[in-house]
């Protein structure tokens, strides 16, 4: 944006996001190129040209942007964990690097929403940079659960909760029972065939010592 000059200048200019940029110039002949600091906080490029005019580059601040912009969970069980989803974070500056301090959980069900995987914390992401985390969920009691993804950066709005994390808490699976009580006797069941019959006759052994007699039977 331009802004003209005549003479001593002190005011406002409104920028893009409806953030003030501060202007503050001694004369139309001791403009020189500096840098001035936005409301937010972070250095404007302002760069005047020999017609009295003054062009400001409006510096965004880093910003965390988040996709998806929230996570949902299927109903699960309590005291068990859900399998892991994915959010990618973004800075959205357009000069500013944004440093990744932690990543962590606010809300009523903090605690039910667990961080599986920490791909940002640490890191420091350029304009435009990217990382992931991955999210679990571990439900504790029934019902809706809602809690929010935590992140601690060195922006001037630090920390930052916008990204909503929900997921219904279902009963647990019941326990196994005591065996049941031992049910009555069955039918009697059909009679089975007949069997055979063995028969057996003692025989005598010939020669002249003594043996003992022998048995033969037969099968009918």
């Amino acid at each position: 944006m331009t802004v003209p000059v005549s003479g001593p200048v002190s005011g406002a200019v409104p920028g893009p996001t409806s953030d003030l940029v501060r202007v503050a110039i001694v004369g139309a002949g001791d403009i020189s190129d500096q840098y001035l600091k936005a409301l937010t906080g972070y250095p404007d490029l302002v760069v005047p040209d020999n017609s009295g005019q003054v062009t400001i580059l409006i510096n965004q601040p880093p910003t965390v942007g988040f996709s998806p912009t929230s996570m949902t969970f299927t109903a699960q069980p309590t005291g068990t964990v859900s399998a892991s989803q994915a959010v990618t974070l973004t800075n959205g500056a357009t000069l500013e690097p944004l440093t990744v301090s932690h990543v962590g959980t606010a809300g009523t069900s903090r605690d039910e929403f667990l961080i599986s995987n920490d791909g940002c914390s640490g890191l420091k992401l350029a304009p435009g940079g990217q990382c992931q985390v991955r999210v679990r969920f571990a439900p504790t009691a029934t019902g809706s659960r809602n809690a929010s993804l935590e992140i601690r950066d060195d922006s001037l709005t630090s920390p930052q909760i916008g990204f909503p994390l929900s997921g219904t808490g279902d009963p647990a699976p019941g326990a196994a029972g005591s065996p049941g009580a031992t049910g009555p006797p069955g039918a009697t069941g059909p009679q089975g065939l007949p069997g055979k019959t063995v028969t057996c006759t003692k025989t005598k052994k010939k020669g002249k010592k003594k043996k003992k007699p022998g048995l033969k039977c037969t099968v009918s």
